[in-house]
């Protein structure tokens, strides 16, 4: 649970920095490959927890950050 909350944590991170571009209606794969094309540097992080089986397969890794509530 403890590893959860910290993986949800660097995705939201990721989510809310507006430096890689919009983040609304995009998976979260796509833009960060999309911020690794346009130079933007991206946190390798990110990327390896959307690589592993669970971000690859369940949608709250996946899928874009704002699926309804926010938590701020």
């Amino acid at each position: 649970m403890e590893n959860d909350n910290r993986v949800t944590h660097i995705l939201r991170l990721f989510d809310l920095n507006d430096e890689y571009g919009p983040f609304v209606g995009i998976p979260r794969m796509e833009r960060w490959e999309r911020a690794q094309k346009a130079g933007l540097n991206p946190p390798q992080e990110v990327y390896d927890i959307l690589n592993t089986k669970e971000g690859v397969t369940e949608a709250r890794y996946s899928q874009e950050g704002i699926t309804g509530e926010v938590d701020v």
